[in-house]
């Protein structure tokens, strides 16, 4: 998996956004996120098609995930990582989504945050 150079640097940058700007990190995250989940839910085990109904984007300030399940779907948990003591193989749905979609990830997260740092500070100031 790739590391991003100065992370320690970009996050204290961020805390330093201008509040109605602190607003768009969940956004960004969540569309950085949006392919592993897509992704995600074509490589998943289909009985029913409810796992894959279940796996969606999420944004926070500080991450973006893909996650998989719901109260309707408990069992995305033990369909990914296995359940050893009941003989289930983990189908690793989600971390193979996640490897494949990376690059993706990257060039969407860059994108975003220079549309915000355009937005924030001017292309001017860059």
């Amino acid at each position: 998996m790739a590391e991003l150079v100065g992370k320690r640097q970009l996050i204290e940058s961020l805390k330093r956004l201008p509040k109605q700007y602190k607003r768009d990190l969940p956004k960004i995250h969540k569309t950085a996120a949006t392919p592993v989940a897509k992704t995600a839910a074509k490589l998943a085990p289909h009985r029913t098609g409810a796992l894959s109904a279940s796996l969606r984007a999420l944004g926070s300030q500080k991450s973006g995930r893909a996650v998989a399940g719901k109260a309707s779907v408990p069992y995305a948990g033990v369909i990914n990582y296995g359940w050893g003591a009941r003989n289930i193989e983990p189908s690793l749905f989600l971390e193979r989504a996640l490897k494949q979609e990376e690059e993706k990830v990257i060039k969407i997260f860059i994108k975003e945050q220079d549309r915000l740092i355009d937005k924030v500070w001017g292309a001017s100031s860059i």
